[in-house]
Order: structure tokens, then sequence, then C-alpha cells
């Protein structure tokens, strides 16, 4: 289930659709997701930013994401959490 998470969340997404709906509360985002490692446990680590759809040369926003195992007392199949921002 790791794997699959990871790999939905990976690539290069837009946020065009919802910002052409409502332009004066939503921009054009660029939203890039690849693998940055796997941890022993089988933890996938993302690595994530943020970029307006102009320049995604400059993030604003970059982020680590960790896809791993809930924990037993939480009813679901995977967590994702931030590693760091």
């Amino acid at each position: 289930m790791r794997k699959i998470v990871a790999q939905s969340l990976t690539g290069e997404k837009f946020s065009k659709e919802q910002a052409s709906r409502d332009p004066d509360n939503y921009f054009n985002i660029r939203m890039l997701t690849c693998p940055a490692a796997e941890m022993v446990d089988g933890s996938k680590v993302l690595y994530f930013e943020q970029a307006f759809w102009r320049t995604p040369q400059k993030p604003f926003r970059q982020r680590f994401y960790m896809v791993k195992p809930c924990p037993k007392e939480l009813k679901c199949d995977v967590e994702v959490g931030f590693v760091c921002h």
C-alpha cells in the first residue's frame, strides 16, 4: 500500500482547473513530487515542491513527506507525514 500511495503522489500536477473556476481565490500552482529515499522499514520519502506555473524554477514551498505504515492503534493502511519543511 505504501508503494501505491507514494506512486499516486509522485509526478507533476497543476491546479489550473481550480484556478480557472475561481481566479480570485486560486492560482495555477505547479506541484512536483518525486522519490527521495526508501528507509530500511520500507517507508518512502518523497521530495515535494510548489511553484507558480510561470516560474517553476523558483519554488516557494519545499518539503519532504514520509509515507509509512500506520501505527496499530490507528485504523488505516498508511500514514503520510512531514519530515521537515
